[in-house]
């Protein structure tokens, strides 16, 4: 693979960044009336058992 057909991960990576910034994608809302939770997800490798 020659360097033009390269995937420019900086670019990329760039770009959604900005997107992400700009929509608040990854922001949350504290409703500091609402009782606060502990909410525990699953964990990334779970036995099954």
């Amino acid at each position: 693979v020659n360097s033009h057909n390269r995937y420019n991960f900086k670019k990329v990576e760039e770009k959604w960044q900005k997107l992400w910034e700009k929509n608040k994608t990854f922001s949350s809302k504290i409703d500091k009336n609402k009782k606060k939770f502990y909410c525990l997800e699953m964990f990334p490798y779970p036995s099954g058992k």
